[in-house]
């Protein structure tokens, strides 16, 4: 099981949080991070060894818009969890300006843990909610990436 994802020890980390509290939770293994608000669905992954990749298959499928818009001038994401889409766009797309909305302070508080850059001229994490976000500011965008929703939302 040392080669594995998962480990004993995120097992037991696992098992002695709370079923479903809603609030977000880390769990670390030897080649990864991932991200969790209950035991049913994993957020987001990061491995270790290569922080910037998309390691779930639903993030590798979201940047499918590169198909049609290979050199988007600014991408908004609504969902930022634990930041795999916003650092591979902030890393493989050094002409685009990438906004993250957020409506979960204490995920934004994990960002350090996942890696996310900090803010600057061509990357900002707002807390929000996204849907508000959109309807109220005037934001001109090339991409809108749609990543917000939870277990409880299924």
């Amino acid at each position: 099981m040392s080669d594995d994802w998962a480990s004993y020890d995120a097992f037991v980390e696992l098992l002695s949080t709370p079923l479903d509290d809603g609030r977000p939770f880390v769990l670390e293994t030897k080649r990864g991070i991932s991200l969790h608000f209950d035991h049913f669905a994993i957020q987001s992954s990061m491995s270790r060894r290569s922080p910037d990749e998309l390691v779930l298959g639903y993030t590798r499928t979201m940047m499918g818009f590169l198909l049609l818009q290979p050199q988007p001038e600014h991408i908004c994401m609504i969902g930022l969890g634990g930041g795999s889409l916003a650092k591979y766009c902030y890393r493989r797309l050094p002409e685009s300006t990438i906004t993250a909305i957020e409506i979960n302070a204490e995920v934004i508080a994990l960002r350090d843990v996942f890696r996310i850059p900090a803010d600057d001229g061509r990357f900002k994490v707002i807390c929000a909610d996204g849907a508000e976000y959109m309807r109220d500011a005037a934001v001109a965008t090339d991409v809108i990436l749609l990543d917000a929703f939870g277990a409880r939302d299924v």
